[in-house]
């Protein structure tokens, strides 16, 4: 038995780890990235959180028109409100700001094309404080460039590019659950395991 917890069009593995440990964080979600290519992460989370009925901001300067589509249809199924846009004012009232690595593994040719793409929403410290909710949640799948302690982010630096999604002040602040979410994720493909391959 092969299970795919991960795959260019779904993240499965993500959906009910997330859930969790949005449960006592609010209502109001933002995820701030681009959707050029890889989209799985950002789709599954709508599935999930729009899909419950709660209220949706994708910060992105590049949208498929299908993902729109299927946010509408959504929307009208749940009553998930769902927006769109590039404006900072866009996080206002948000309870969590979500991101997501800008360059996955086998990528490794796109650096420029997505650093030059991405800057304009990395998560900063900044970008936290337009929530104006002390409150708000940083939300990341990880893994991250957060800082340059890796190999890969310090080689990107030499050659000019800053491939930090999310600044060191955010993902160590106290406003951080990713390593929350991190264990959500570990009992989640447990259990998983445990439903498909055991004897229950």
């Amino acid at each position: 038995m092969i299970i795919n917890v991960l795959s260019y069009l779904e993240y499965d593995a993500v959906k009910y780890p997330e859930r969790t440990a949005l449960a006592d964080a609010g209502t109001n979600y933002t995820y701030a990235e681009e959707w050029a290519e890889v989209r799985s992460l950002g789709e599954a989370l709508f599935r999930r959180i729009g899909g419950a009925g709660r209220p949706v901001v994708v910060c992105t300067d590049h949208t498929a028109a299908d993902v729109i589509a299927y946010c509408e249809e959504l929307s009208k199924d749940t009553g998930a409100v769902i927006e769109f846009g590039e404006d900072i004012s866009l996080l206002k009232g948000a309870d969590v700001i979500y991101t997501d690595i800008w360059v996955s593994m086998g990528e490794e040719a796109k650096v420029a094309e997505r650093v030059k793409l991405l800057t304009p929403f990395k998560v900063t410290q900044r970008v936290m404080a337009a929530a104006e909710n002390p409150k708000c949640l940083f939300m990341h799948c990880l893994p991250a460039y957060h800082d340059f302690e890796t190999l890969t982010a310090q080689h990107c630096m030499e050659e000019g590019y800053d491939i930090r999604e999310v600044e060191d002040e955010v993902f160590k602040s106290k406003n951080s659950v990713v390593i929350d979410e991190a264990e959500n994720r570990m009992h989640t493909i447990k259990a998983v395991m445990v439903a498909t391959l055991g004897d229950i």
